[in-house]
């Protein structure tokens, strides 16, 4: 039996559109031109905490952005990734009050691992939806534990099980969001491409991946739509003290202007009835979110064998952190250190 299950009573009508990464730190607008029920990664906690966790880059948004501006069509808070638990379980309870405060559904973190496995059920129409989500260590996630507040680990006979556990909840279709992939790397690794195809046939209906930064590939695995990375929605310039000590000082200041490549991400219009995916692309600028055309989704995935998959994610990944470290450079002329060098070699040899 998975502890912690919710069921949503409202009833919506129609499509559900899952969103990437937002970082509701500024006022913001999102300019839509329909009515569909909007899920999102809310990728860092809302809170006044001041206790950050220690040695790593720290996000938060102070004010409710997020509520402002999607209002009622935001129904469901993918919580599973690497920042959610930025601020502890202060930060985590006041991020969990407030959707709850504003009727927003929320899964994949809890205050220990019992209650992070909490898989959503939402009903839609006369079908019901199962999300569960997972976050991958590379991303340096804070994991829960008997008794301490986190995420889940990307862990297959886990996942498996929660599978089921929403199936005898009720779903009919089940979407397993994953926090996961390499930052600025318009490419899946080998690995990720392997075990996202694994969970499409172990049942995961629609497999929706954050994390990078930036869009990568999508394909249909045997009739199952597996986005691997669709981008951040709304991320704002960052320029923030982080890392800090057992003592609660900074020991550095991350510094990251979004670029072009940032501020674009897809969004994805699933129809539980069909099992059908419309996707469209969407431009975070100027405090203002902004949808295009949707059309339906087609394979974009190169295919061959996993050799030539890896072949593509090592120059991919080089290509990420070079166009990284050139643009860096350009709006901050200085000698590159010795970890820009090494981040460049070691994407190039890994797979």
């Amino acid at each position: 039996m998975i502890a912690g299950y919710k069921s949503m009573q409202q009833t919506v009508k129609g499509d559900l559109r899952f969103l990437g990464d937002i970082v509701p730190s500024e006022k913001f607008l999102v300019e839509m031109t329909d009515d569909v029920p909007v899920v999102v990664n809310l990728e860092c906690p809302v809170t006044r905490a001041q206790v950050p966790a220690p040695d790593k880059v720290v996000l938060k948004a102070e004010i409710d952005w997020l509520i402002n501006a999607f209002g009622s069509g935001l129904r469901v808070a993918c919580l599973a990734n690497n920042h959610i638990m930025d601020f502890g379980a202060e930060g985590f309870s006041d991020t969990v009050a407030l959707l709850e405060l504003a009727g927003v559904k929320w899964f994949g973190a809890g205050m220990n691992i019992d209650a992070a496995r909490n898989g959503l059920v939402l009903r839609a129409g006369n079908r019901f939806m199962g999300f569960c989500g997972y976050v991958c260590p590379s991303t340096h996630p804070i994991f829960a534990t008997a008794n301490t507040p986190g995420v889940l680990p990307l862990d297959l006979d886990m996942i498996r099980e929660d599978l089921h556990g929403l199936r005898d909840k009720g779903a009919h279709r089940v979407v397993v969001c994953l926090h996961w992939g390499a930052e600025e790397v318009p490419y899946p690794s080998p690995r990720d491409i392997e075990l996202a195809r694994t969970l499409a046939d172990m049942g995961a209906d629609l497999i929706i991946g954050h994390h990078s930064h930036c869009i990568q590939p999508y394909e249909i695995h045997n009739g199952r739509p597996i986005f691997y990375g669709i981008g951040n929605a709304v991320m704002p310039d960052l320029d923030l003290p982080s890392h800090y000590n057992d003592a609660r000082q900074p020991e550095r200041r991350y510094v990251k202007k979004q670029r072009s490549w940032n501020r674009r991400s897809l969004m994805v219009d699933y129809t539980l009835e069909s099992g059908q995916v419309m996707v469209g692309k969407l431009n975070y600028d100027k405090g203002k979110l902004i949808c295009g055309q949707k059309k339906v989704a087609a394979s974009q995935l190169l295919y061959g064998s996993m050799t030539r998959q890896a072949a593509i994610f090592r120059w991919a990944g080089f290509y990420g952190q070079l166009r990284n470290l050139v643009f860096s450079f350009v709006e901050r002329p200085r000698w590159p250190r010795l970890c820009h060098l090494r981040s460049l070699v070691m994407s190039k040899a890994s797979t």
